[in-house]
């Protein structure tokens, strides 16, 4: 007879040898094994008596196993739908609060907004801080900066005697006009320094730079230092050895040296007032109108564009120098400009006055401007010390009127 389980349960028959249901999976409470028969020892599932079915193999507690031909599945009724609530209509204001709490930990309070702050203005303090950096570096390698700290270099060099520094600062043309030895003497021996080192020109190919010059024994004065553009690099045009020989050649009475040592000045440094002024006094005494004229007219014309030592009374002289070949070539349109930008330098004496209007005067009256030139006479007449000269500027106007 066979013996089986039966489940509280479901009342299903099971295999002594399993503790739970193989119908509803409940398990059986613990129970005293029968006495072990003949098949002891032998595992039940191996064992299969005549007419018996084969055992089930125990599956995991809770699942219940269907028999075969019937399905154990309980399906729930699907419910009816019932009426549908109406939708719920949503007030600005509701919406306005769904939409602010739908994004999900979004920060808010004064703390948050302290922090935001702070974030922003140290965004702008980094911002500030690297445009203010790049600027600073941006200017310090315009040519502006660039010739100065040529010129501090130049000039720091130059004040402590150390004449082979100075020198490797000289241009290709200035080394060939000058060599070491000669610049050596050109220096000033005499203790000096210098100050305030300041661009008074600068266009794309040189510039000039003036500076606060102090030395022993001397009153304080402003001086210029010129550079141009050599490769990469800013150099000095030196030439001043070139320029003080012109300047010998013409106090000794050889204007021919003093042209060719001022021709040479200028291949070196064209912008140099300095030596286009010596050319024109060596054309001025090698007696050539036409490259007076010419030189004459150029040096005034740097030295308007160019700053330097030249002072009023050599560019008085320049324009004086012009004005006489002009006039002697009856040029007088051009020997009238000249004498009224020499009427026009500050602290003219009486004598200066009473040259420049009478000769100013004779050039109106060459060229019928008859009120003009009876001006001049009048102005000449009132500033001659000289009778002589006070009685032909009243001649010579009288002339004017007599219809002459």
């Amino acid at each position: 007879m066979d013996q089986h389980k039966v489940c509280p349960r479901c009342q299903h028959k099971s295999s002594l040898a399993k503790n739970y249901c193989d119908r509803c999976g409940t398990e059986f409470a613990a129970q005293t094994q029968p006495p072990a028969g003949p098949d002891a020892g032998i595992p039940q599932t191996l064992i299969m008596k005549p007419g018996a079915s084969p055992p089930q193999q125990p599956h995991a507690p809770g699942f219940n196993l269907p028999q075969a031909g019937h399905s154990q599945q309980v399906f729930a009724p699907i419910p009816t739908p019932g009426p549908r609530a109406p939708a719920k209509t949503l007030t600005p204001s509701s919406k306005r609060r769904s939409e602010g709490f739908s994004i999900p930990f979004m920060p808010s309070g004064l703390g948050y907004f302290v922090r935001s702050v702070v974030s922003i203005l140290m965004l702008l303090a980094l911002v500030f801080c690297g445009g203010l950096f790049g600027l600073q570096q941006y200017q310090s390698h315009t040519p502006k900066a660039l010739v100065k700290r040529a010129a501090e270099r130049y000039l720091t060099y130059a004040a402590a005697g150390d004449y082979v520094d100075s020198y490797a600062m000289l241009t290709a043309a200035a080394k060939v006009s000058c060599k070491i030895d000669d610049f050596r003497l050109t220096m000033d021996s005499t203790p000096w320094s210098w100050a305030n080192p300041r661009v008074a020109q600068l266009d794309a190919e040189s510039a000039i730079v003036e500076y606060d010059r102090t030395q022993v024994g001397k009153p304080p004065r402003t001086d210029y230092v010129s550079f141009i553009v050599e490769g990469e690099n800013w150099a000095r045009p030196f030439n001043g050895g070139l320029t003080a020989a012109a300047r010998e050649a013409l106090d000794q009475g050889h204007p021919d040296m003093a042209f060719l040592k001022a021709q040479e000045a200028i291949s070196v440094d064209p912008r140099d007032p300095l030596a286009r002024a010596l050319i024109c006094e060596a054309a001025y005494a090698r007696r050539q109108p036409d490259e007076i004229e010419r030189l004459c007219g150029l040096a005034l014309e740097t030295a308007r564009k160019y700053p330097s030592t030249l002072g009023g009374a050599e560019l008085f002289r320049l324009y004086a120098l012009l004005a006489q070949t002009l006039h002697a070539n009856r040029q007088y349109t051009e020997a009238a400009q000249a004498y009224t930008a020499m009427l026009g330098f500050p602290r003219l004496n009486d004598d200066d006055v009473c040259r420049l209007s009478f000769a100013r005067a004779q050039a109106y009256a060459a060229l019928g401007q008859a009120p003009q030139a009876a001006s001049d006479f009048d102005r000449a007449a009132a500033a001659c010390a000289n009778r002589a000269d006070k009685a032909a500027a009243l001649k010579q106007k009288a002339a004017l009127s007599g219809g002459r």
